[in-house]
């Protein structure tokens, strides 16, 4: 798997940073095909590689919309990159997107989500 998704980071509603996992949200045009899923990923933004992990989908626990995604949490990236063009290659696939009954319950699986993206690239 190599998919390669390429986009404007927009703004979001900032969940991910109130759960500890600050997010770029990048949405995606209707004819996207990518399967819905969480993904390790590796990035590239102006011209430096990094790593993280991915949500493709409509955020079934927040439900706040029916529009297609890709959120991705960037390991060691405190920066403002608002605006900023991503290109995101989905390295491996972790697993199926799915609804959690309550954000603490999101909050652990991302958690567990990034140590398996880590374990992946052996960071």
């Amino acid at each position: 798997m190599c998919s390669v998704i390429k986009g404007k980071v927009i703004e979001g509603k900032k969940l991910g940073r109130k759960l500890g996992f600050p997010t770029a949200n990048i949405e995606l045009e209707l004819t996207d095909n990518t399967p819905n899923g969480i993904y390790a990923v590796e990035i590239d933004l102006d011209n430096t590689k990094y790593f993280g992990v991915a949500n493709v989908g409509i955020r079934p626990s927040i439900k706040d919309s029916d529009v297609k995604l890709l959120e991705v949490y960037i390991f060691d990236l405190a920066q403002d990159i608002y605006g900023k063009e991503l290109s995101v290659v989905l390295k491996f696939w972790l697993r199926d997107e799915c609804r959690f009954d309550d954000l603490e319950g999101l909050q652990r699986q991302i958690a567990t989500d990034v140590e398996s993206a880590k374990k992946y690239f052996k960071l």
